[in-house]
């Protein structure tokens, strides 16, 4: 996975406009996996050495689109958000086609966008990064689903199943953060999706597939296990201009569990394991579900679907990496 930030290839700061420093809005949700007041301190204290720093607490369900779109209005040249990828997700809905760059701090259990894009899983030292960085940004692009934006991975099936259990949990998901996931995948598996007929039509490419769960991707990786990438779908990366499309298939057994955590951790294809297929990447991807079934975007619960059309734009988003 390309990572960019690297002090010696990244591009020199942008110069704040004449007369004033640079603004930042720090979006911060208090209830996150790894967020502390203290920690809230200490971030504002290092991006203050680079910006005007303004912070505000999320108190609901998507305050971060609505701060987000007050900082973008108000003029605010970055918005740092210390929360997980929810909290981001929300803040990128206000973000992106805007001039207004985000930049990540990790403070959930994966914080998956800020891995990707090298500000590793240590708020104070993402927050630290961005101080030195300022403006230095490049582009991403950014999936899209029935008109939401997201930033990696939406999944229908199985994982959204697990994620909508997860997050109803608060006290288990700061316990095991990740682990938490896996868990409860074996079971909700278990109890679902073993011995499963297919209950959805997955099309991308020209192609399609009939499966149990679906994956569409907008990154390289699915999501991340600690500081290790899982990768599922092919083709796909923040700046292909593609999405990558994969699905879980009918027959799933327990003895499928062990080698379909091995193939999504270790560097071979987790196409090639027989519960697993990959269509081509492209910029349109449908799925069509024969009931209800439940979808996460950007690893929160969304909704149930039964049908969903998804679409890349290219370089929507502004990121400091």
């Amino acid at each position: 996975m390309t990572q960019t930030g690297d002090p010696e290839t990244s591009p020199a700061p942008a110069p704040a406009r004449p007369g004033r420093r640079s603004r930042l809005t720090l979006i911060v949700n208090p209830t996150a996996t790894t967020v502390s007041p203290k920690g809230v301190a200490q971030i504002r204290e290092a991006l203050a050495e680079r910006f005007d720093v303004d912070v505000q607490m999320t108190d609901a369900q998507g305050h971060a689109t609505q701060i987000a779109q007050e900082a973008v209005l108000a003029g605010a040249d970055v918005v740092a958000v210390y929360a997980g990828d929810g909290t981001t997700n929300e803040a990128i809905r206000a973000l992106a086609g805007t001039q207004t760059a985000l930049a990540h701090l990790p403070g959930g259990s994966a914080s998956v966008l800020a891995l990707m894009l090298g500000m590793g899983s240590d708020g104070l030292k993402a927050a630290r990064r961005v101080a030195q960085l300022g403006q230095a940004t490049r582009s991403i692009d950014l999936g899209y689903v029935d008109g939401r934006p997201f930033s990696f991975t939406v999944g229908i099936g199985l994982d959204a199943a697990v994620v909508e259990l997860v997050d109803g949990d608060q006290e288990r998901k700061e316990r095991f953060r990740w682990r938490a996931f896996w868990m409860e995948a074996v079971r909700v598996a278990k109890d679902q999706y073993f011995a499963a007929d297919a209950c959805m039509t997955i099309e991308s490419g020209g192609q399609q597939l009939r499966a149990i769960t679906a994956i569409v991707q907008n990154a390289e990786a699915y999501t991340y296990a600690g500081s290790r990438p899982l990768t599922v779908g092919e083709g796909s990366s923040l700046e292909s201009g593609t999405l990558a499309a994969s699905g879980l298939l009918p027959g799933l057994r327990w003895l499928d569990v062990p080698s379909i955590t091995y193939r999504t951790l270790a560097p071979v294809r987790a196409a090639g394991h027989p519960r697993i297929d990959v269509l081509p990447a492209s910029e349109t991807v449908t799925v069509r579900c024969d009931r209800p079934m439940p979808m996460q975007v950007d690893g929160d619960f969304w909704k149930y679907v039964t049908e969903a059309t998804f679409t890349v734009r290219p370089g929507a988003l502004r990121v400091v990496c």
